[in-house]
Order: structure tokens, then sequence, then C-alpha cells
């Protein structure tokens, strides 16, 4: 037996014990909303019926929930049985230590890669999969979030389109050097674990501040958030700003600011370069009270490359 083929074995093994935990879990663990997740759409549609109030203008994250001062969802929504959906309280007194939904995602692509919105996961030929799962704990202003993805891909061959450039891996994005799509991740089985939606935060009334790896979404759209979205894993990054939308006289309006470092794939680019990048974003969102159902938003997202003798 090839060293591949032991290696795909144990993998295979690994994620099976982790579905089977996954499956152990108890059902009515608490909700987590990952972005471009089945829970964060229903949320979107409530809050176009006026089910959910205080909802995100533009930033939405993983560390978006219900709260008693912030995200409010009308308790007769019609999936109330399956998303709860309660407010939880702002300071919990003691420590409050919960299990988030745990989540098991299968794919199998006969031809060619197919993903979409699948965070850590990436969906190549063959069979695939992630499994997510976690728990969360509170003390007064502070949060502690780990809710890790396990990955499995058989990344099995298919025919690849053939680059301009002779410097570039075979597994590159054939048709423009700026971007770092692989068509493929190399010729073996992938399996990792992600930090997935992990994340450390403190909440000060409308201010807060994390350290966190969650998937975000920027923009208004429904499948492609045009900034950011949920088509790759999260990085780490550290945001502060408003937790939830401030009211003014004049409207709602959302601040949140970030900083985070990006890590280049093994396909792009030459090997020697370090291929770390820093990025800084910011997001502005307003919704203006005189203008029922407008919400107006605005971000800038900036790169540049770590300095090689830190910063």
């Amino acid at each position: 037996m090839s060293n591949e083929h032991i290696l795909i074995g144990v993998s295979v093994r690994r994620f099976v014990a982790f579905l089977v935990l996954v499956i152990a879990i108890p059902a009515r663990a608490q909700e987590l909303m990952i972005p471009a997740s089945e829970l964060t759409a229903y949320v979107r549609m409530l809050e176009l019926q006026g089910k959910a109030t205080n909802t995100p203008l533009v930033y939405w994250g993983s560390s978006t929930t219900p709260r008693v001062k912030g995200l409010t969802v009308d308790s007769a929504h019609v999936w109330r049985d399956r998303f709860a959906l309660r407010p939880r309280s702002e300071r919990p007194e003691r420590l409050e230590v919960n299990l988030l939904d745990a989540q098991a995602d299968l794919v199998y692509n006969s031809g060619f890669p197919r993903i979409s919105n699948d965070g850590a996961a990436w969906a190549g030929k063959g069979a695939s999969g992630v499994v997510r799962g976690g728990a969360e704990a509170r003390w007064g202003r502070l949060t502690a979030r780990l809710y890790p993805s396990l990955v499995y891909a058989q990344n099995s061959a298919f025919p690849l389109a053939v680059g301009r450039g002779n410097s570039r891996s075979p597994y590159a994005y054939p048709w423009q050097g700026g971007i770092d799509f692989p068509q493929r991740f190399g010729a073996a089985a992938l399996s990792f674990l992600d930090w997935g939606q992990s994340e450390l935060r403190a909440d000060f009334d409308y201010f807060t501040v994390g350290l966190s790896t969650e998937n975000l979404w920027w923009g208004p759209g429904y499948r492609n958030a045009i900034i950011m979205g949920s088509a790759a894993p999260g990085f780490p990054h550290v945001d502060l700003g408003t937790g939830r939308p401030v009211r003014t006289p004049i409207g709602d309006v959302e601040l949140r600011a970030i900083m985070g470092q990006l890590t280049r794939s093994n396909y792009f680019g030459p090997s020697a370069v370090d291929g770390k990048r820093l990025l800084n974003g910011l997001t502005l969102g307003y919704r203006p009270n005189f203008l029922p159902g407008l919400t107006l938003g605005l971000t800038r997202v900036l790169f540049q490359e770590r300095p090689t003798r830190g910063l």
C-alpha cells in the first residue's frame, strides 16, 4: 500500500470518527449564525418581513447573535421549532458554557471541483466533507468560542487548464497571475483542521472588540457578498467598533474596523516569497429612520505586503 493510500485511509477514519461524535451531540445546542448559512438566510428573510430587528447593516459574522439589547426575532416565526433564536443575556454574572450546533456536509463531484460558500471546505473531484462543532463560554463582558472545522477532500485528478507561464505551479489559476485561486490543491488527498468560527471577544454595551478567525460577510449579495464572503476560510483578524447598530436621531449607524493577516496557498507565486499580507478594512452602515427599508453601506479594504523585518 502506498503512502498516499495510507494517508487517505487514516483521514477517512478520522473524519468518520468526528462525524459520529457530531451526531452524538444533543440536537438542542445553541445556534451559530455562520455567514451564508441557512440560518443567516432565514434571519435576513425575517428582517424583510419585519420579524427581525436590530440586524447588522453591513458587518455580518458568526458573532452576530440574538441579544436582549441587540438582534431580536419575533418568537412566533415559522421555524421556531427548528431555530429557537432566543435572545441571550448581555452580561452573565456566572460562567456560562454552551454547546454549539454541530454541522456536517458531504459532497461528491464526479467531474470537476464545485464549491459555494463552504468556508474552509474545498470540494474537489471525488468525495469531500467537513464537520464543524464546538462550544462557547461567556462570563460578564467576555466571550470565548471554539468552533473548528475538520476538512477532508479526496482531491482526485481531472484535466487542468494550461497557464501562460512556466514558472508557476500547474495547479495555479491559469488565466491571471494576481489571483490565488488554485485549480487543484496538489496531487494528494487533503485533510486538515481549521480554526473555523473561533473567537475571543469583549463587549461593552454598543462597543465590541474581538480576535477571531470567523468568516465575514460584507455586502448586500445573497450568494456573493461582493467584498467578503464565505467562499474561503476566515483569516486571523482583530476587529473593533459597534457590536450592534447605534440608534441616533437620524437613524441607525454601524461602524467596524478590522486588521488581519492573509496567507497565500502553496500554488501561488514562487516558493521563496513569504506570502503573507496585511489587510485593513472599514465598514460603515447607515439606515435612515425617515426612509424605511433603505440601508446604505460603505466598505474600504487595503492590502500590503507584510514587512520582512516585522511591523
